[in-house]
Parts: C-alpha cells; structure tokens; sequence
C-alpha cells in the first residue's frame, strides 16, 4: 500500500491513504442521521431517530478517530456499526424488499467489508 511508515510503533497509515475510509464514514453519518431526522419528521417514528442519529454517531466518531490518527480504533467502531446496521435492517430488507433497508443493508455491507480488509491490513502489516 502507498502511504504507509513502518517504525518501532509498528505500521502507520498517512492521513491520504485512509482518506476513502473517512469520507465512507463521515458519508454513512449524514445518510443515517439525515435519514432518521426524515423517518421521524415523515412518519412520526422515533426508532428511526434514535437508530438514525445512533448509528450516525458511531460513524461519525470513527471518522473523527481516523483523522485524528487512532486509525485502528476508528476502523474498529466503524466494523462494530456496520455490522450493527447489518444485523438491524439485513432481515427487514429481506423481507420486505423495501428501497430504504436494501440501501442501507448494501452500504453498511460495502463499508464492512472495507472497514474488514484495512482492519485486516492494520494488524498484519499487508
């Protein structure tokens, strides 16, 4: 990987090699915290809020973490969430086939899978 500094701490990614990593995180913040903020307005639903502005939290302080240089701390929260999230709306968007679940079971999967691979990377030094 390019960006990469290997000293006595061990491996440290630079701030422009984890730069994809914080935009999905900082990306998925708005999306669920915007998209809990219209459940809530659209249809008077308060679980949607609180899953919404929750797990936008927990997205947004992983970002916070990456760029302040706690980048396995960060991707970590951000594994943690998005295997949360998955676990949440993976079965309502299987059964009910719904635009708004599909799309959030699909991003949290595709950031998982991200978050997975620097997590793996991080450790490993690959």
């Amino acid at each position: 990987m390019a960006n990469v500094e290997v000293g006595r701490e061990g491996i440290a990614f630079t701030a422009r090699t984890l730069r994809l990593e914080q935009m999905a995180c900082w990306l998925m913040t708005g999306l669920l915290g915007g998209g809990g903020l219209f459940g809530y307005t659209q249809r008077n639903s308060l679980p949607s809020l609180i899953a919404g502005i929750g797990f936008g939290a927990a997205y947004g302080y992983s970002g916070y973490l990456i760029r302040g240089g706690r980048a396995l701390d960060g991707v970590d929260l951000s594994i943690l969430a998005s295997s949360a999230l998955l676990l949440a709306m993976g079965p309502r968007a299987y059964r009910t086939r719904g635009t708004v679940p599909v799309a959030l079971s699909t991003c949290g999967a595709l950031v998982l899978l991200r978050m997975g691979y620097i997590s793996y990377s991080l450790r490993h030094g690959v």
